[in-house]
């Protein structure tokens, strides 16, 4: 985990866009008979799918209800100091379970900032509201910025916010237009 840490350490990736993961799991290839050791992105991915299908973007598609990695085992089975460092380190780790299997331990970006797009989570929610919104308002672009356009956006934005609030994607919201003349 320290040399993984490292390694991130000396590249220049820096993104609320990326993820990635520690160690590399153990699959079995079955046309060719051996057990191979690959990372765990297809399971990512799919994890990422399952949980928008059956919850939403918002939530983590990491731990024992979204984390599953369908594996044989991991290839290095990590203690509590090795998941620290690596999550520290901005590195998600895969973490063997004893009753419930080989499962994705963390909900980090690569990106080096303390803020709240450093969580796979919260930019995947940025990423679902802003199509949301984009889809929804398309037909304003180049309507007059007058009031009716104003109210019209909050008539289309707020029932999306409102039901990502219902659904635990956000505890509140606050729309603020600008409608001075600068901004016209």
């Amino acid at each position: 985990p320290d040399e993984v840490v490292m390694n991130l350490e000396d590249s220049d990736v820096d993104s609320s866009y990326a993820t990635t993961y520690y160690p590399w799991v153990k699959y079995f290839d079955s046309v060719n008979n051996v057990y191979i050791n690959l990372p765990a992105t297809k399971d990512v991915v799919r994890n990422m799918a399952k949980t928008d299908n059956e919850a939403h973007p918002w939530f983590a598609p990491a731990g024992i209800a979204r984390g599953n990695v369908n594996c044989v085992r991991a290839h290095y089975v990590t203690k509590l100091a090795d998941e620290d460092e690596l999550y520290s380190g901005r590195i998600n780790p895969i973490k063997t379970f004893a009753q419930d299997g080989v499962k994705i331990w963390g909900n980090m970006t690569m990106y080096s900032k303390d803020t709240p797009l450093n969580r796979v989570n919260v930019r995947r929610l940025m990423l679902r509201v802003k199509k949301l919104v984009e889809q929804a308002c398309r037909a304003l672009i180049f309507e007059p910025n007058d009031n009716t356009v104003r109210q019209q956006f909050l008539g289309l934005v707020n029932p999306i916010l409102s039901d990502i609030r219902a659904n635990r994607g956000i505890s509140d919201f606050k729309i603020d237009i600008d409608s001075s003349k600068e901004a016209i």
